[in-house]
């Protein structure tokens, strides 16, 4: 398996810049440090370590100081979102699968979001998140809630509950247990809940209308044992970019964001007034500015500016959808979409309620021989992937030899059962995965054990 080239990051105004790409050819991706797409650049290259590239920086010596530092400002960023992410899989990486392991049995009897594809063709959906600006919003969004379809991050429910909207759709894809969160929903009985597969047990809450299961991609390997239709689902790590995603699945078009800001003006909070969400930074890297959907610009932080990167991806899987950003200050703009303000949006959407969302039909529960064929199938991906690490240690390969031909052979499928085990560990700053390796494939094999006694 060859390595993965490396990522090359330049100043775009070095002279020697030609020459550079002359000599390196076709064997790395250069990434010229350009001012105007600073946030974008964060996430590629915080996105490239994570796939095991290794970084390089080419430091003109006629350089600026000032562009010296944008050029290092970059690279450290960079690093620290990455740093952010394999945070993130180390700590809740083995709470999501031992959340898994303890919901199994009810998790297969649900239906998957897949069951409502097509639900919303046609029909305007409010995507709710629980950025600050919801206070700016609150005048007209019951207006707008009572020409759409809601479709509202969990966080957002305690806003919502103040204005007095009652979502259609509830989206919970926290680890962590976040029952407080669905307490604020006034009338659970009329929503449908989408929880995550590695979402805490607890949030099984059995008020809602009907639970649907989002299974997450970070573990897309619970598919091969759900009944079908079962797909895995990207949410770039964010509620919001779920629940926005949900809504194009489903084919509601336009689709209207409220609450998504991906940004943290100065002398607020990252959330709206009773989230229940954790900060979104700024321990991931300093704070950053971005366009704003105003003129002005507004204050984020290299997560935040990772979640709309995500989010801006997930609008180009669905060309000629028209999705609407409402204007309101300290908000990012979103490329992708287009902006309007809320007062004149409201004339422009069909008068009168837009119905409802049918709860899916619950699937007939997998066969007991499925199961277990599934989990055979698990097993032997680990097997493969232990396998290759074998050879690996055979061949006395160090330590960042191994964390790029593990990590390449895992980019590759990013869904799998070792994908889940081995990412963050093998990306982890400071470790060794000649030694965290092997007891990360043990305990693999611990989870599938575990996953079988649970199954029926």
């Amino acid at each position: 398996m060859p390595l993965p080239p490396p990522l090359v990051l330049a100043d775009a105004n070095d002279p020697a810049l030609v020459d550079l790409r002359r000599r390196l050819g076709d064997r790395v991706d250069v990434v010229v440090a350009d001012p105007a797409e600073y946030p974008v650049l964060v996430h590629r290259v915080a996105a490239a370590l994570g796939a095991g590239r290794p970084l390089r920086v080419h430091r003109s010596p006629v350089a600026s100081p000032d562009r010296r530092a944008l050029l290092e400002r970059l690279v450290n960023e960079a690093r620290s979102l990455h740093g952010g992410t394999v945070g993130t899989l180390l700590a809740r990486g083995d709470e999501w699968l031992d959340n898994i392991v303890e919901a199994a049995p009810r998790l297969v009897e649900l239906p998957s979001v897949a069951a409502l594809d097509g639900s919303l063709a046609g029909r305007p959906a409010l995507v709710v998140g629980a950025g600050p600006s919801l206070a700016d919003l609150a005048p007209v969004l019951p207006r707008l809630a009572a020409r759409s379809i809601v479709v509202a991050a969990a966080s957002a429910l305690a806003p919502l509950a103040r204005l007095g909207i009652d979502p259609h759709v509830v989206v919970l894809i926290e680890g962590k247990d976040r029952r407080d969160q669905l307490r604020a929903a006034r009338r659970p009985e009329q929503a449908i809940l989408v929880v995550a597969q590695h979402g805490h047990p607890a949030h099984l809450d059995p008020r809602f209308r009907a639970l649907v299961r989002l299974d997450a991609a970070e573990n897309g390997w619970f598919v091969r044992l759900a009944p079908p239709p079962a797909i895995p689902i990207a949410t770039g790590g964010n509620v919001g970019t779920a629940a926005l995603r949900l809504a194009l699945l489903w084919g509601a078009n336009p689709v209207v964001l409220a609450g998504l800001d991906f940004a943290w003006p100065a002398g607020t909070a990252s959330h709206a007034e009773g989230a229940g969400s954790p900060p979104a930074g700024p321990e991931h890297g300093e704070f950053l500015e971005v366009p704003g959907t105003g003129d002005e610009p507004v204050r984020t932080t290299a997560l935040l500016v990772s979640y709309r990167a995500n989010t801006e991806a997930t609008l180009r899987e669905f060309p000629g959808r028209e999705v609407i950003n409402l204007v309101r200050p300290g908000a990012a703009r979103i490329a992708g979409t287009r902006e309007e303000n809320a007062s004149g949006l409201v004339a422009n959407l069909p008068a009168g309620p837009p119905g409802t969302v049918e709860a899916p039909p619950t699937p007939p529960p997998p066969s007991r021989d499925r199961l277990r064929g599934a989990l055979a199938e698990l097993a032997e991906d680990l097997s493969a992937v232990a396998a290759a690490a074998h050879r690996l240690f055979e061949k006395g390969a160090g330590a960042e030899e191994l964390r790029a031909r593990l990590g390449a052979l895992l980019a590759a499928h990013p869904a799998s059962f070792p994908a889940a085990i081995l990412r963050g560990p093998l990306l982890a700053p400071g470790t060794d995965p000649r030694e965290t390796i092997p007891a990360r494939l043990a305990r693999g094999l611990d989870w599938l054990r575990r996953l079988a006694e649970r199954l029926p």
